[in-house]
């Protein structure tokens, strides 16, 4: 019952205060809004900043601020090219369930895929 009333003060792990019961030195990072992410990307676009600098503004890994940007620059691309965000889990799931998808943006995806891009 405790899924159904989701916690407002954080996640709602199954494990209580980790989320996997078997493992409780399992800790994964919190969640970057969007938002965040959004910021991250801007400084380093318009503002020419580093990862190093933006990873000691952000108090996140050097690591995880290259992951953000790498994202965010797919991100862009695929709104460019017309695949839509919501679209891609989509997408995705036809690909690994073998449903043959004539589609140009399914193709296309599958190209930058080939090409390790994503």
């Amino acid at each position: 019952m405790t899924f159904r009333r989701p916690r407002d003060d954080g996640p709602n792990w199954l494990g209580g205060s980790v989320p996997f019961p078997m493992n409780p030195s399992f800790k994964p990072p919190p969640p970057i809004s969007d938002k965040m992410r959004t910021q991250i990307f801007g400084l380093y676009t318009q503002n020419n900043h580093n990862e190093e600098w933006l990873s000691a503004k952000f108090g996140l890994s050097v690591s995880r601020i290259k992951a953000i940007l790498r994202l965010k620059k797919l991100e862009q691309l695929w709104v460019k090219v017309g695949i839509f965000i919501n679209n891609i889990s989509m997408m995705i799931s036809m690909t690994h369930i073998s449903t043959r998808l004539y589609n140009g943006r399914l193709q296309l995806f599958l190209h930058l895929l080939s090409l390790h891009i994503l």
